[in-house]
């Protein structure tokens, strides 16, 4: 029987000792990424405990290591081992009469308001994000990579049976390791970098489903949820985020909703995506596939600052990130 996280003892792995308080969060992001394989939530510690190796790699085998024995001790209730599938294929993504596509829905914000974020913590809820990138997004369903947050949107203005119908979805994740536009803006330097990266969190995905033509719909979904994520992912993961980070990819997207909610545009990445190891590690027969990594993007930025959006509490949070 799995025991109290209340006073774990300290555990030394690999000469590094974890303290009650971080063995307490690690028990917390096993809980509430239960949806995880055991392989993809030792991913997601070992980058929030920012964990690594000389040459920036995360130490993946350690933190296993780490996690098998805390599960053993009873500090944590790791998930039961998957079936492995064969490999190359993908993980395969339920259709269901939830996810089907609805009647068309045009108008303004005015007519569908208010809008409603609910966090995404359910099988149910999970499950129905899965389908609708796997339907409608252009990527389709991914597995992310490190600590994530959905939020599915309610249209609670909706007339009839459609009151309070899913319109939308966004999805947050853990920052890309190096960005160069992004961490100029910042202005910190790699000991920085390490030390606060994890006050960054990554908005990979957003989707508006494709009969919702509702203007002005974006950019108030963005500033809801930068208005909810902060409090969220400290609840979830231990640390409030002082910045925000998106990547649109050129040539598809202007970026127009994130501009209109505020975001700041900082430049482009050199289209080698989050880091190239993920894009290694999406190669199949020496094929390079096509992933959420590839591509030129633009990068966006949005400083959680005070809700005047001084330009004095914009310069503080560079400072925080840039100090060591």
């Amino acid at each position: 029987m799995q025991k109290a996280l209340s006073s774990p003892r300290p555990i030394t792995v690999s000469g590094r000792t974890f303290s009650k308080e971080e063995i307490i969060s690690i028990g917390k992001v096993v809980t509430s990424c239960n949806g995880l394989s055991r392989n993809e939530l030792g991913l997601t510690v070992c980058e929030l405990l920012e964990w690594e190796r000389d040459n920036g790699k995360l130490k993946s085998r350690d933190c296993w290591d780490l996690l098998n024995q805390l599960n053993d001790r009873g500090d944590i209730a790791l998930p039961a081992l998957r079936a492995g599938r064969p490999k190359g294929k993908k993980t395969t993504v339920s259709h269901t009469e939830s996810g089907e596509e609805r009647g068309l829905i045009t108008g303004t914000l005015s007519d569908i308001a208010p809008i409603r974020l609910k966090l995404a913590t359910s099988k149910d809820d999970l499950a129905l994000w899965r389908e609708l990138l796997d339907r409608y997004h252009y990527l389709g369903f991914s597995t992310p990579f490190g600590a994530q947050l959905t939020y599915l949107a309610y249209a609670e203005g909706l007339p009839g049976v459609r009151c309070g119908e899913v319109v939308a979805g966004l999805q947050f994740t853990s920052p890309a390791w190096s960005m160069k536009s992004r961490d100029q803006w910042i202005g910190w330097d790699s000991k920085a970098r390490k030390r606060n990266l994890q006050l960054i969190v990554n908005q990979g995905r957003f989707l508006i489903l494709p009969w919702i033509k509702v203007k002005n719909l974006a950019s108030h979904l963005l500033s809801l949820a930068s208005q909810q994520i902060s409090n969220d992912w400290k609840e979830h993961y231990g640390r409030r985020p002082l910045l925000l980070e998106t990547l649109v990819k050129s040539g598809r997207y202007k970026g127009t909703c994130y501009r209109a909610a505020n975001w700041t545009h900082v430049g482009e990445t050199r289209g080698e995506g989050r880091s190239r190891e993920h894009i290694e590690g999406a190669k199949q027969g020496g094929k390079k596939l096509e992933t959420a990594a590839s591509g030129v993007k633009q990068i966006f930025l949005y400083p959680l600052a005070s809700a005047t959006r001084s330009r004095t509490s914009v310069e503080l949070i560079r400072k925080q990130l840039a100090c060591t």
